[in-house]
This record gives C-alpha cells, sequence and structure tokens, in this order.
C-alpha cells in the first residue's frame, strides 16, 4: 500500500551531556531550529540520572553524546545513540590552545588520540600525555591523579572539565563547534531515519486495522503523519495540499478531545465526508489516532442568481439556466432507476457531483456512495482492491481476508470516474460486474451478488475511443444506457453568479472569516461573465478560495480593490469568451455567442431590456444596438 508522509517532519533530538558539552550544543542548535526539535539533558548517567530518567522522554527518535554517556545509552537504550566524534582537528585545536596557555598537558578521553599527540608533540613543544577512561568513576580516578601528579592543564569532555576544576585545575573542553554541528547533522538524518521506520510500523498497523479504507494516521502529539494516498485520491484528495488541508481541518474538527464511535461529518474542500476516529492501538490509546474517511451523501446549494428568485427544487440544487434545468429533470428520473448512468463533460464541470445528486434522491441512498478514479488504479492492485479477496489469496493479504470496494458499495452508487483511462484488461473485468451484478474475491469460489447502482463519468469521448480499439465496444454499450452530458461553464453563464456565490459562502465557513459576498459579486459580475472558463467549475473554485484565503490575514479591507490582484486571469481581456462592450469588427461565430448569451439573458428576466442589461453588465443602449444589428 502506498503510504505518504502528510508533513515535513522536524525529529525530535535528545542531548544528553554535562555542562560545557550541553552549553555547546545549546549555542549551535538555533541553526537548525527549522531542521529539529532539539532539548538537553544537563546530567551525567550513572551518577546524576538513570536510564529510567531518559525513558521519559518517549517523543524522542534518536538520542546524542559524548564520551562515556554514549557508550553506556548505546548498551542500555532502544533508540538510535549517537555519538560526538572527536576529529584530529578538534584535537589538533584543543592541544594549540592548551600548550599555550600552560604545560604540562594531560588529555583525559573516551577515545584513543595517541597517534595524533605523537605527530603534534614535536612541532609544539610541549608535554602532553593522554588517559582513558571508560565510566565516570574511572575519570574522576584520572582527574585525581592528575592533581597529584602536578598537571596544569587538563583537556577532555565537559564531565571531566567538571571535575578538573573540583581540583583547581584549568581545563579544556575538546569538542568544538564543527563537531557538534556534524553530530546534530547526522543525528536529523538519523532521527528521519527512525521516525519513518516508526511510521512503516504504524501505517502497516492502520492498514490491517481498518482493512483498506482511506485513513490518515496521527502520533501521540496528535499530528498527522501518515496516509494512504491512492485510498485519499479515490475520494477526491488527489494532491498533497489537499491531503495536508484534510488533515488541519480534521484534527481541528475531532482532535485529540472526546468524540462520539460513530463517524463524524465533515466537510472538506468542498466535499461532504464522514470521518471515523479510532485508537491506533486499542489497548494504549495514547499510541496515535487513525481518522478513516468515507464519502458522504453531497447536499448541494448552487446559490442564488442575481438578485431574482431562483428557480429551485425539492432537492436543494439551485440554477440559473435552462440546461441546468434539464439536467436536474434528468438527475431525478435516473436516479429512480437501477439502470447504469454514464455523464459525460469536460473536466471540472462537476460530474461527480451530478453522480452524488443520483445517489443522494434514489432508492440507494441507504448505500454507500464510493468512488474511484480510473487513471489511478495500479494494474496489480486492480482486482484486490475492487473485488477484495479471502483469507490467505496470497502470501502479502490480510490475515481474515479484506472486502473489496465494490462490496462496500452494496445497496448503494460505486462512481468509476474517468472510465475512459481504464486498461482493457480491467474493462473486461468491470463488464462481467457491470453485466452479471455478482463478484468473486480473489482465492474465494464464493460469489457475492451485487446490488448497487453504476454511474460512470469521461470527459473523453468514449464511441471515438471505441473505433480507435481503446475502448471496448461492449463495455460502451452496456455504458451507454442512460446519458447526461454536463455543458461546459462558459455555456451556461446563467449559472456563474450562483456559482460563485455558493463558492464564497463555503469557502467562508471553511476558513471561518467574514466574507464580504455581495460586494464581492458585484465587483466580479463582468469580469466572472466575461472569462472563457477553461477550467470550468472547479477553475472557479481555486480562484474563490484564493480569494477568501486572502481575508484571512488582511481582512475585508479593501478587498474590491485587490481582486486584480487576486484573480488576473479574469482580468485579462484577451479571453476568447464574448464581450458585450462596443467593440470593432467581430468574427460572425463571436458574435453568434454573444447573441445566444444576450437572448437567454432576456428570457430569464422575462423580456425586461434594464434587468438584462444590469445582468449583463453593459448599458441599456448597447443592449438595444446589439438587438438591432441582429435583425439586420
Amino acid at each position: 500500500m502506498d503510504w505518504q508522509l502528510v508533513q515535513h517532519y522536524r525529529p525530535n533530538i535528545l542531548v544528553v551531556g554535562f555542562r560545557k558539552f550541553s552549553q555547546l550544543v545549546s549555542v549551535v542548535s538555533p541553526e537548525f531550529t527549522t531542521q529539529a526539535h532539539i532539548e538537553v539533558l544537563d546530567f551525567v548517567l550513572e551518577k546524576d540520572v538513570t536510564i529510567e530518567d531518559i525513558l521519559q522522554y518517549q517523543h524522542a527518535d534518536v538520542i546524542v553524546s559524548a564520551g562515556s554517556n554514549s557508550a553506556y545509552l548505546k548498551q542500555r537504550i532502544e533508540l538510535p545513540v549517537l555519538a560526538l566524534e572527536v576529529s584530529d582537528r578538534d584535537v589538533l585545536k584543543a592541544v594549540t590552545t592548551a600548550a599555550a596557555l600552560d604545560n604540562p598537558v594531560m588529555l583525559i578521553s573516551s577515545g584513543d588520540h595517541a597517534d595524533t599527540l605523537a605527530v603534534l608533540q614535536p612541532l609544539l613543544g610541549a608535554r602532553v600525555v593522554q588517559s582513558r577512561y571508560a565510566t565516570p568513576d574511572e575519570a574522576r580516578r584520572l582527574v585525581y591523579l592528575a592533581a597529584k601528579q602536578d598537571y596544569r592543564m587538563i583537556i577532555g569532555s565537559s564531565y571531566v572539565c567538571s571535575l578538573a576544576e573540583q581540583e583547581n585545575i584549568r581545563s579544556l573542553l575538546l569538542y568544538s563547534r564543527e563537531s557538534c554541528r556534524r553530530l546534530l547533522q547526522q543525528a536529523i538524518v538519523a532521527g528521519i531515519a527512525h521516525w519513518r521506520s516508526q511510521i512503516a510500523e504504524k501505517a502497516e498497523r492502520a492498514g490491517q486495522l481498518c482493512n483498506g479504507l482511506a485513513v490518515l494516521v496521527a502520533n501521540a502529539a496528535g499530528e498527522m503523519i501518515a496516509c494512504n494516498h491512492s485510498r485519499l485520491a479515490w475520494l477526491g484528495l488527489t494532491d498533497a495540499g489537499a491531503i495536508r488541508r484534510a488533515s488541519t481541518d480534521i484534527l481541528n474538527s475531532l482532535g485529540q478531545a472526546e468524540v462520539p464511535e460513530s463517524a463524524h461529518p465533515l466537510l472538506i474542500d468542498g466535499r461532504h465526508y464522514r470521518v471515523k476516529r479510532q485508537p491506533l492501538t486499542p489497548e494504549q490509546p495514547a499510541d496515535g489516532y487513525v481518522y478513516v474517511l468515507q464519502q458522504a451523501p453531497q447536499s448541494v446549494d448552487l446559490g442564488n442568481a442575481g438578485n431574482t428568485t431562483p428557480r429551485a427544487n425539492s432537492r436543494q440544487l439551485r440554477y440559473g439556466s435552462r440546461a441546468m434545468a434539464h439536467i436536474d429533470a434528468l438527475t431525478s428520473s435516473y436516479a429512480r432507476t437501477g439502470a447504469t448512468v454514464l455523464i459525460t463533460g469536460e473536466t471540472g464541470t462537476g460530474k461527480e457531483l451530478i453522480a452524488r445528486e443520483i445517489h443522494r434522491r434514489g432508492p440507494y441512498s441507504a448505500g454507500e456512495f464510493i468512488a474511484i478514479n480510473c487513471g489511478a488504479i495500479p494494474d496489480e492492485l486492480f482486482e484486490s482492491e475492487l473485488f477484495g479477496y479471502a483469507d490467505g489469496a496470497f502470501t502479502t493479504s490480510l490475515k481474515g481476508g479484506r472486502t473489496g470496494l465494490l462490496a462496500a458499495a452494496q445497496d448503494g452508487v460505486f462512481f468509476l470516474d474517468e472510465i475512459s483511462e481504464l486498461p482493457l484488461k480491467q474493462q473486461a473485468k468491470i463488464l462481467r460486474v457491470i453485466q452479471e451484478r455478482t463478484l468473486r474475491p480473489l482465492g474465494s469460489n464464493r460469489e457475492i451478488n451485487l446490488n448497487l447502482k453504476f454511474v460512470c463519468a469521461s470527459n473523453r469521448d468514449l464511441a471515438q475511443l471505441v473505433a480507435e480499439g481503446r475502448f471496448r465496444q461492449d463495455l460502451f454499450y452496456r455504458l451507454n444506457v442512460l446519458t447526461l452530458h454536463i455543458p461546459p461553464l462558459h455555456s451556461r453563464r446563467a449559472d456563474i453568479l450562483p456559482i460563485a456565490r455558493w463558492m464564497l459562502n463555503e469557502q467562508a465557513r471553511r476558513y471561518g472569516v467574514e466574507v464580504p459576498v455581495e460586494e464581492v459579486l458585484e465587483s466580479l459580475a463582468a469580469p466572472l461573465r466575461r472569462h472563457s472558463w477553461p477550467g470550468n467549475v472547479r477553475e472557479m473554485e481555486n480562484i474563490m478560495e484564493r480569494i477568501t484565503a486572502a481575508l484571512v490575514g488582511d481582512g475585508a479591507a479593501s478587498l474590491p480593490q485587490r481582486l486584480p490582484q487576486l484573480a488576473p486571469e479574469l482580468y485579462r481581456y484577451e479571453s476568447a469568451s464574448p464581450q458585450l462592450g462596443p467593440t470593432a469588427a467581430e468574427p460572425a461565430p463571436l458574435r453568434k455567442a454573444e447573441m445566444t448569451l444576450i437572448l437567454e439573458a432576456l428570457d430569464r428576466f422575462g423580456g425586461n431590456r434594464a434587468r438584462t442589461a444590469a445582468y449583463l453588465g453593459i448599458s441599456t443602449t448597447t443592449l438595444w444596438r446589439r438587438l438591432r444589428s441582429s435583425r439586420g
């Protein structure tokens, strides 16, 4: 399963040291604040602190230390332990400085630097003797002997320097800032590696716990750390930004607070989900949480069109164009049958929204709405994900088997988005399921009867793909029973303002800010209608979120004046859409498109030219001139 990290991780580094070493790390550590959390324990093991004290810091990913402390820790703790490595350069710098200050010099350390000292002593003309220790008690004895032998300078670890000061001997720390920097850099790499291994274990546990559903995993600190990306993609959370927003929304809504065992409704990126939280390890709830996401029936409200009374129905779908009125009627009609529905239209026109309405309005609303992106299913996972498998079906299968997505949609709707992207081999398997309404899990001899409705969507011409040999003809005939085509947004301009109004209100609720919706729409009315909308409704959602997000930090002051900077694509007059202002001689197709727009608006306002002109953002004189020119 393709587990991915949700956030850039800053590992927790625990520094176990004493005085001068701790102080040195504290001087260097601010350089790494964006890369790691660094905590310093100023202790000597066996003397001031025990392993039990260290184990209180269970959030640590890696421990760093120096001298005998590091050797002691490595033998007694499971976390990665890194020891500060003293380089020849450190020894050279320390010995040179010490010899210039006093003589004779004793170097007391846990490492062996005899070869380096043999080279240095003739060059410096100084007498430097090294003594090695393995435990704090040995270090104390060596410092005591150095004092008895009249050594006036001692080089060593932080603990050794502290002992030397107690004997009134001058001391110099063997470690340098450079060696500390190297140690912290190594610790960051080791900490991230250890964290990733821990996440792999938690992800595997979450996968077994949730039986292949779409999940996000949180750690004990309540931070979202991992997700199974392909499952979330099938639910519409297709990129890293969407997953991060989902993580934030989920933690803000559920977090660590007490929540009911039942699924919690949540709106994420304009989509409705049910989210259930459960402990990652039931016997240890503090170990972290798993958040299970499922799609929920979506209540759609496209808002009101202008200042007029919208055409509405009991199903909450509101619209301003004749095209959407026709689609609304077909949606209700198709929802009442068990027949397969094929929805076509450009990318971003709202095909999944209509599929959800079919689910919500018909007899299959009692079951789940399961959606998959046919272009995102790895071929090797296709059967196990959709059909499920029995216990022991293959070597890596979960104990007890797993329910496939098709069976999970029992009594509900199974939505195959971008079905044109299915490889031919997978098309044959889907054809049989749609035709027979049965499936057989991998490794099982038992067939499962399916009671569900299939809804498919494509932004490509399936008939053309059949002619090219890239789509099965028999599958096309099976899908092409009830069809519903959603026109692009630029051809149903009466829907632009209603959708914009709804999106602004939704984004305001999502970001928790006050949006002067009517003021924004008044300023944007003409640019919205003029834009060609190559990205359709999805493009509009992006623009409205950008506008709303700008209010989080700056507030609503002077927002209308900032709109050209926030939505520059709406103010590019070279847009391919028809412009209704006075222009030079226009090509015939553009004039025809303009007249279609004018006539649709006149019909909408019952022939009232003043209201039609205001709606189109032109003067009544210009409207009269356009109508007269159309009559020749």
